[in-house]
């Protein structure tokens, strides 16, 4: 499982190839970026990024994120093949979590699958 997610912290793709604190810098003004989302985009055709995600981070001031600025908000990709060392080749089963969603009740408030809150429709 891959998630796709906003706030909280990175689920990396790659165990082993976590960005230093360096890598995340803002440098505008030194402070960490923060980190934002992630993404998992991955690409079929492509041997190389048959898993994929990519994780956005922002300067938390304001005043960083001006146009011009460089490197205030920042995206990384991570990429692994469909075989590697740390992932099955083949899908896991889902069929116990779709009978879960099955379950949720259907009357009340609409929720945006997204975020949980108060949705539109």
């Amino acid at each position: 499982y891959f998630p796709s997610k906003v706030g909280g912290k990175p689920a990396w793709l790659d165990p082993l190839r976590i960005p230093a604190a360096k890598d995340l810098q803002c440098p505008e003004c030194g402070d960490p970026l923060a980190y934002l989302l992630q993404v998992y985009a991955s690409l079929d055709d492509r041997e190389d990024a048959f898993h994929r995600s990519l994780f956005v981070f922002v300067c938390r001031r304001g005043s960083c994120l001006r146009p011009g600025s460089h490197g205030s908000l920042r995206v990384l990709r991570c990429q692994l093949p469909r075989s590697n060392p740390f992932y099955s080749y083949f899908p896991p089963d889902d069929t116990a979590a779709r009978a879960i969603e099955a379950k949720q009740p259907q009357e009340g408030a609409r929720q945006c699958s997204v975020c949980g809150l108060l949705g539109t429709s």
